[in-house]
């Protein structure tokens, strides 16, 4: 079940536009599966790419652990998947040079 479940995230991820794959490497980039509001609205990000996201329930609002702050929360597969292609990526580049 659960090697199902991977693979329909992956699928998924693979089926995103490159706007919402931005959105998605912005969390990656941070280091985690959330992001204050703040945060996202100092970044160049596009805000069809994060309605979309949150229209196919790939992120969603929440808040900080200490309930002071509003945060958009990412999917944990979707943000292991879209971090493991950034390290393949990575070491693709490493070998090019």
């Amino acid at each position: 079940m659960q090697r199902k479940q991977k693979k329909l995230s992956e699928y998924t991820y693979n089926r995103l536009s490159s706007g919402e794959k931005e959105v998605i490497q912005a969390f990656v980039t941070a280091g985690g599966t959330a992001l204050t509001y703040s945060h996202v609205n100092s970044l160049e990000l596009s805000a069809p790419a994060i309605e979309t996201l949150i229209q196919r329930e790939i992120i969603w609002s929440s808040m900080t652990a200490d309930g002071m702050r509003e945060t958009f929360a990412l999917d944990t597969e979707i943000f292991d998947i879209a971090q493991k292609k950034r390290s393949e990526n990575r070491k693709g580049c490493e070998l090019n040079f």
